[in-house]
Formats: structure tokens, C-alpha cells, sequence
């Protein structure tokens, strides 16, 4: 049985890579019909390098949600 802490941080952290992964697609999608003529392949690059660029911002992300939920569980 998996606490309820637990449980409410496992949510953030997919609600949050659902919301990175929404805006890395209309960003690549943006740029790839503005500047690349639509372009599929460009597309694929930009949202590669996006979430290359968006990984350690994750980690971090994660961390504080890590302990924003570890900070409230022990009082």
C-alpha cells in the first residue's frame, strides 16, 4: 500500500512531464511551420533537442517536488 504522499507526488511528477511534453510538441510544431516549411524531420530535431535542453530542468523539478513532499510528511 502506497501512502498518500507518495501517491500525490508521483501525480505532480507525471502532471508535470505531461505539461513538458505538450509544450515541447507546440513549440517544435511552431517553429517547424514558421521557419521550416513543415517539415516533419525538423520537427522531430527541434522536440529532441527541447527535451535534451528541458532534462535538467526536470531534475530539478523533481527535486523540489521530492521534497515539498517529504518536508510535509514528516511534520
Amino acid at each position: 500500500m502506497v501512502d498518500k504522499n507518495t501517491r500525490n507526488c508521483n501525480i505532480v511528477k507525471k502532471i508535470s512531464d505531461i505539461f513538458i511534453v505538450i509544450v515541447g510538441e507546440t513549440l517544435s510544431q511552431f517553429i517547424s511551420k514558421n521557419f521550416f516549411n513543415d517539415s516533419i524531420w525538423h520537427n522531430l530535431i527541434i522536440l529532441i533537442v527541447f527535451l535534451l535542453v528541458m532534462t535538467p530542468v526536470k531534475l530539478y523539478i523533481d527535486n523540489n517536488i521530492d521534497r515539498y513532499f517529504l518536508n510535509k510528511e514528516n511534520k
